[in-house]
C-alpha cells in the first residue's frame, strides 16, 4: 500500500474548512434570521392598526419638529411643541395605555432636555388632584349605597323615557348644577345616574345611548360652567389674573361675568344637546316603559338611612363649593403687606391696606373634607362599617389623575422652554394684520384646539397673561382678547385631557377617544364661532369694547 498523498493541486479548488466554532455561528445566523423576522411580525401583529398608524405618525411628527428651530431665543421651544405633540398623538391613537402615556412626560421632557424630572413630577399633584379624590370618594359611596339608580328612575319618571328627553334632562340638570359648583364634581356625581339607567343591559342601543348620555352629562357641564366665575377654573383665573394686571379697573364681578357668559352657555348647551341627539339618540329602541320605571323604583323602598346620610353630605360638598370663593377662602388665610406695622385678619381688611391675600383652602380642601364625613358614618347596609371603608380607595381611578396631571406637565414645559412667549410673539403678529373680528375669531379657534394638549386650567394660566400683554402692546381693549381665550379654554370637547368633564366620562371607559373627538369636533367649531359673534354682543357689559380703556394705559 502506498502511503503517498493525492496529486499537487488536487483541493486547490475547494473551500477553506471552517472551524467549527465558527460553523456553529454561521448556522445559527443562518436559522435565526426567519426566528427574528417571524418574532418582529408577531410583535407588530399584537399592534392595532391604528395604533401602529400612530406609532409611525408620533415619531415622524417627533424627529420633524426636533430639527426646526422656531426661535433662536429660545431653542427649547420645539423640543417642548415636539414632545407635546408626540404625547397628544400616543392619547389619539391610544399606542399604550393611557396611564403609561400620562407618565411619559417624565420621560421625555427630561430627555429632551426641556425640564428636568423632579420638576416635571411635581405638577402631577395639586389641589385639582384632591379634587378629583374626594369627588371620586363620594361617587364611591353613591354606588355603594345604590343612591343613583334611585336618582336615576326619579329622574325618568318625570321626564318619560324617550331618549332624547332623557339626554335634555340629565344635560339640564349638569348645566344648572356647573353654574354653581365645580363642573367637575357635578360630572363625577352625575355619572353614575346614567350607569342606573341601563344597568346591566349591554345590547347595542343602550350601549349607544349610555355613551350619549355620558358625554351630553359631561357637555352639559362643561357649557354651564362657563356661565359663572366659579363653574370652572379658567374664569376664576381670568379675574384674578386681570386684577392683578389692571388694579385700576372695576374688575369682573360675578354678576357682569353672568350677564356675560350665560347667553354664550346656553347656546353651547343647546347646541351640544343637538349635536349628540343626531349622532346618538336617533332610531333607538331602549326597553325604558314607564311601568317598568316605576316597579323598578318601588323595589328599591322606601329611602335607607344610608341614601338619607349620603344626600346631606352631598349637599353639604356644594354648599362648600359654592360658598368656599366668598364665606371661607376671604378667611383663612394669611396677608402679605408691605408695611409690617399693619395687619388683616381677612382679605377684605387685607386690601384695604394694599396686601396681598393668600387663601389657604382651595376647592380640594372641601372635596375631601366631605369624603371625610362618610368615613365616620355608620352604615346601614354594612353593620360594623363605615360608608366608606380602606377598600372605596381601589374604585378610584388613579390612572385618570394621571393623565389630568400630564396636562400641567406639559404645561410647565411650555413655560419653562419659552414655547409660551414664542405663541404670544405670534398672536400680536396676527393682531397687527387682522380686524378685531378676525383676531378674536383666529384666537378663539387656536385656543380652542389648542386646550386639547393641556387641561384648560394650564392652558388659561398660559395663555390670559399672555394675550392680557399683547392688548396692552397693541392699545387694544383687554376684554376683548381676555374673554374668548378664557371662554375658549374650556371649549375643549374633543380629548380627556382638555377640560375634566371629559376626564371624568372617559374614566367610565364607556367612551373611547374616537366617541369623544366624532361628538367633540362639531361641538368645538359650533363654540368658536358662538363665541367669536357673541363677545361682541355679551362683552359689552364690561366696558365699550371699541375703545383702549384709561386704566390699560402704560
Amino acid at each position: 500500500m502506498s502511503d503517498s498523498g493525492p496529486p499537487p493541486g488536487a483541493y486547490d479548488d475547494m473551500p477553506a474548512p471552517v472551524p467549527p466554532a465558527f460553523a456553529k455561528v454561521t448556522d445559527i445566523n443562518a436559522e435565526s434570521s426567519p426566528v427574528v423576522a417571524s418574532g418582529c411580525k408577531e410583535w407588530l401583529d399584537d399592534f392595532k392598526t391604528s395604533q401602529k398608524v400612530g406609532i409611525v405618525l408620533a415619531f415622524l411628527v417627533l424627529i420633524i419638529l426636533l430639527f426646526i428651530e422656531i426661535s433662536e431665543e429660545h431653542p427649547k421651544a420645539n423640543e417642548a411643541l415636539a414632545c407635546s405633540l408626540f404625547l397628544t398623538i400616543f392619547w389619539v391613537f391610544e399606542v399604550i395605555p393611557v396611564a403609561m402615556t400620562s407618565i411619559l412626560p417624565v420621560i421625555v421632557f427630561p430627555l429632551a432636555g426641556v425640564t428636568s424630572g423632579r420638576d416635571t413630577a411635581s405638577r402631577y399633584y395639586n389641589f385639582i388632584q384632591f379634587l378629583f379624590i374626594g369627588a371620586f370618594l363620594v361617587v364611591v359611596a353613591i354606588e355603594e349605597v345604590q343612591a343613583h339608580k334611585r336618582f336615576a328612575l326619579t329622574v325618568v319618571s318625570y321626564i318619560g323615557v324617550k331618549p332624547m328627553r332623557i339626554l335634555a334632562g340629565l344635560m339640564a340638570v349638569s348645566f344648572i348644577l356647573s353654574m354653581f359648583a365645580s363642573n367637575t364634581s357635578t360630572t363625577i356625581l352625575l355619572v353614575p345616574v346614567v350607569s342606573g339607567l341601563i344597568h346591566g343591559k349591554t345590547d347595542p342601543d343602550s350601549l349607544r345611548f349610555e355613551k350619549g348620555a355620558l358625554l351630553g352629562i359631561a357637555y352639559g357641564a362643561t357649557s354651564g360652567g362657563l356661565s359663572t366665575l366659579i363653574g370652572t377654573v379658567p374664569n376664576g383665573i381670568f379675574a384674578g389674573v386681570f386684577a392683578q394686571t389692571f388694579p385700576e379697573a372695576e374688575g369682573v364681578t360675578f354678576a357682569k361675568w353672568m350677564a356675560f357668559a350665560f347667553p354664550i352657555a346656553l347656546l353651547m348647551g343647546m347646541s351640544a344637546w343637538a349635536v349628540l341627539s343626531i349622532a346618538y339618540m336617533r332610531n333607538l329602541k331602549i326597553q325604558l316603559d314607564k311601568d317598568i320605571i316605576k316597579d323598578d323604583l318601588a323595589a328599591l323602598g322606601p329611602v335607607t338611612r344610608d341614601e338619607k346620610y349620603l344626600f346631606a353630605v352631598i349637599v353639604i360638598m356644594l354648599l362648600l363649593f359654592v360658598a368656599r370663593p366668598e364665606g371661607i377662602s376671604p378667611f383663612v388665610g394669611e396677608c402679605e403687606n408691605p408695611n409690617p406695622n399693619l395687619t388683616a385678619s381677612d382679605e377684605y381688611a387685607c386690601d384695604d391696606i394694599n396686601g396681598i391675600w393668600t387663601s389657604f383652602i382651595d376647592d380640594g380642601t372641601m372635596s375631601c373634607l366631605a369624603a371625610l364625613i362618610l368615613f365616620f358614618v355608620p352604615s346601614s347596609h354594612r353593620p360594623g362599617e363605615m360608608i366608606l371603608t380602606s377598600k372605596s380607595f381601589s374604585k378610584i381611578r388613579f390612572d385618570m389623575l394621571l393623565l389630568f396631571g400630564a396636562g400641567f406637565a406639559i404645561a410647565n414645559a411650555f413655560t419653562a422652554s419659552g414655547l409660551s412667549l414664542v405663541l404670544g410673539e405670534q398672536f400680536g403678529k396676527l393682531q397687527e394684520s387682522m380686524s378685531d373680528f378676525g383676531f378674536v375669531f383666529a384666537i378663539t379657534f387656536i385656543v380652542c384646539y389648542f386646550t386639547e394638549m393641556t387641561s384648560n386650567t394650564a392652558t388659561s394660566s398660559i395663555l390670559i397673561p399672555i394675550l392680557l400683554s399683547v392688548a396692552v402692546d397693541t392699545e387694544t381693549n383687554p376684554y376683548l382678547l381676555g374673554l374668548p381665550v378664557t371662554i375658549a379654554s374650556s371649549l375643549a370637547f374633543m380629548l380627556p385631557i382638555a377640560t375634566p368633564p371629559n376626564t371624568v366620562v372617559y374614566a367610565t371607559d364607556k367612551v373611547s377617544f374616537w366617541d369623544m373627538i366624532k361628538a367633540g369636533f362639531w361641538l368645538n367649531n359650533i363654540g368658536v364661532i358662538i363665541v367669536s359673534c357673541m363677545v361682541f354682543v355679551t362683552g359689552n357689559v364690561f366696558t365699550d369694547l371699541n375703545t383702549f380703556p384709561d386704566f390699560a394705559q402704560p
